[in-house]
């Protein structure tokens, strides 16, 4: 079984059930236990995604963990005054297993996603792709002359060593690191994970992760991010990448504003929609 584990608040949702969608529709014979830290999802979308799971995916099953963000109040937010992220801090504390896939819930998953489970990671603690805009630590982090030109890695999909995380107190460490002055932190916790993990990271095929309108995604990527605030269910952009959001969402009748919708799938950008062809064509399931 491949635990994954997501974090969403209300404002997130409709990027939070695409995510798993896409996740269960393109594995549709692994099991997962989908692990959901909860930072103010109402009732009736979580009962949409356990509905979903149920009807499509039975041999996966899903389990809901209560958050409070209050804890984060002191942190600088993240798009839409969204506090969610932080909730990434505590993961190893919350669940209790030897290793996760972490998961943003901005995603578009296109391909089965074992091949990623099974990295051995060897010494590292974290797997995971180069951040397609901050190439390097120091770029985010200027204020230590200790960094150096390390890599940065892009928090949204990782393969993460808990049982490792657990014994350096990585949870404790984190907090504090960020506690000391949140508005050093760019990228909020993204920046603190890649200041602890240095020097202990796997780098990754941008296949991955593969930034939503740049030249990373191709016939190979296997998870598509929507990285910056301009989220497909917040935001019109025409490009084939949102176009194929939106296919997707509209299939479930997830709420976003109707002007997003505008301008469906055409048949320009066959790059992206031509390899992707059979993978749309089984999304015609319903709840």
């Amino acid at each position: 079984m491949i635990h994954i584990v997501l974090a969403s608040d209300n404002n997130y949702f409709p990027g939070l059930f695409v995510t798993i969608s896409s996740l269960l529709n393109s594995n549709k014979t692994t099991e997962f236990h989908l692990h959901i830290i909860d930072g103010g999802l109402v009732k009736k979308n979580k009962t949409k995604i356990k509905t979903h799971l149920v009807s499509n995916h039975a041999k996966s099953i899903i389990s809901f963990y209560d958050f409070d963000l209050k804890i984060f109040r002191q942190f600088k937010p993240l798009y839409g005054k969204s506090l969610v992220t932080y909730a990434r801090i505590f993961i190893p504390s919350i669940i209790n297993v030897n290793k996760i896939i972490y998961f943003d819930s901005d995603l578009l998953i296109l391909d089965k996603i074992s091949p990623l489970w099974n990295i051995d990671l060897k010494d590292n603690l974290v797997a995971a792709v180069q951040d397609p805009i901050v190439k390097n630590l120091k770029n985010d982090y200027p204020y230590s002359d200790s960094i150096g030109d390390e890599k940065y890695f892009n928090a949204g999909v990782m393969l993460i060593n808990l049982d490792a995380m657990r014994k350096m107190e990585f949870s404790k460490k984190l907090f504090e690191l960020v506690s000391r002055d949140s508005r050093k932190f760019r990228f909020h916790d993204q920046t603190a994970l890649n200041i602890l993990f240095k020097g202990k990271v796997l780098y990754l095929d941008t296949k991955w992760n593969s930034y939503a309108d740049s030249h990373t995604i191709n016939s190979r990527s296997i998870v598509i991010h929507y990285l910056t605030k301009f989220k497909p269910w917040n935001s019109y952009n025409n490009t084939e990448s949102f176009r194929l959001w939106r296919n997707f969402a509209n299939r479930y009748s997830i709420h976003v504003n109707r002007l997003i919708f505008q301008g469906g799938l055409t048949n320009s950008g066959k790059y992206i929609y031509s390899y992707l062809r059979t993978l749309i064509k089984s999304f015609i399931y319903k709840d």
